[in-house]
């Protein structure tokens, strides 16, 4: 269930990065993607959500092309793509540092 708008934080740049995403918490199949923004819910839920642009390769396996998809995930679905392939969780990974916005 989404939380609605009025119960998020404005949204923060984030230092854009290459990262894993995999929406289902398995970790079997994670997608290559880029980080692009943070922002963390309010409310009962609480947390952090990540802005993230993921290739989508399951249309390959069928003969077709690849996709490119985007938009906001939670921040459990995202690790950093400094290792090969992000091992499977045994708890849930504390969210990756949101950085601020330099003045500008």
């Amino acid at each position: 269930m989404k939380v609605p708008s009025t119960q998020r934080e404005p949204a923060r740049s984030a230092r854009v990065q290459h990262v894993w995403v995999d929406i289902t918490g398995q970790w079997v199949h994670p997608k290559p993607g880029i980080l692009l923004m943070w922002r963390r819910r309010l409310g009962q839920r609480g947390g952090w959500e990540a802005w993230v642009i993921a290739v989508d390769q399951a249309a390959e396996a069928h003969g077709g092309s690849p996709r490119v998809v985007q938009g906001w995930v939670d921040a459990t679905h995202v690790r950093p793509a400094g290792i090969e392939r992000p091992p499977i969780p045994t708890s849930s990974p504390a969210p990756l540092p949101a950085r601020n916005r330099r003045a500008g």
